[in-house]
């Protein structure tokens, strides 16, 4: 199974806990939270209406999706080999989700950008969305790296392609809710190939010409 579970263990247990104490006092808004996931309406009224509260929990439940994807990725790298000198599992699983971090601040900056540019809340809106279905999955990994570093490298592989399944499925739902926003708020195709070129393609090339370079 995978290596070096020690530290593995506190961060799932700190996850559950977050997660559990979430849903305990904020519980309503996680179930809207899923129903906006599945309803373009009840996401595009969520987006509307300002909430301190549930600013609050979507806080939390961010918070939740870096940790656990940055888990995710760390897990997967170290069933597959990847290792970086001198730096250990904790650590790069430190690494792996401040660039996720990084990555979303950087896309939500620059969506924020076009919305001013283009004078329109459609990216925003998309940014909502990508969020939303960010938190989504983030919940739904919980339970995987959970179980990851327990069980066989074999069973563990399964679960991981489990995980990347689920990564793929929510971010094709991601990218045809971006498309309905822009359709019905009229946003330009060429603007809108150009931020799918600079925002989602190229940053998959990027991470697949790394992969493919040092895995």
């Amino acid at each position: 199974s995978v290596a070096d579970t020690d530290w593995m263990i506190g961060v799932v247990i700190f996850a559950g806990l977050l997660f559990a104490w979430t849903r305990m006092i904020y519980g309503k808004y996680i179930g809207m939270l899923m129903q906006s996931a599945v309803n373009f309406f009840t996401a595009r009224r969520v987006y509307e209406e300002s909430n301190v509260v549930r600013g609050r929990v979507y806080l939390l439940l961010n918070i939740l999706f870096f940790i656990n994807m940055g888990m995710f990725a760390n897990q997967c790298a170290t069933l597959y080999g990847f290792k970086i000198d001198n730096v250990s599992g904790f650590m790069l699983f430190c690494l792996f989700s401040l660039a996720f971090l990084a990555f979303y601040m950087v896309k939500t900056i620059i969506l924020k950008i076009l919305d001013f540019i283009f004078e329109t809340r459609a990216f925003g809106a998309y940014n909502f969305n990508i969020h939303l279905y960010n938190k989504v999955y983030g919940l739904l990994l919980l339970p995987l790296i959970a179980v990851i570093p327990f069980v066989p490298d074999n069973l563990s592989e399964k679960l991981v392609w489990v995980g990347l399944a689920l990564f793929v499925l929510f971010y094709i739902f991601t990218l045809f809710r971006g498309l309905r926003i822009c359709i019905k708020n009229r946003v330009s195709i060429f603007y809108l190939f150009f931020y799918l070129c600079a925002l989602e393609i190229l940053p998959f090339l990027t991470i697949y010409k790394f992969l493919t370079e040092y895995m």
